[in-house]
């Protein structure tokens, strides 16, 4: 089962970059550098 390892990994890795993205747009609220994601928008 290598495909489920390598799909672990992979969320691994985005929920990873997912924390991060919210780490930098809390910090940088006041200057926001990163585009809002289009899920927050009606």
């Amino acid at each position: 089962m290598k495909i489920l390892r390598i799909t672990l990994r992979i969320a691994m890795v985005l929920l990873a970059l997912a924390t991060t993205i919210g780490a930098l747009d809390v910090a940088r609220a006041d200057a926001p550098a990163l585009p809002r994601p289009a899920v927050s928008q009606p």
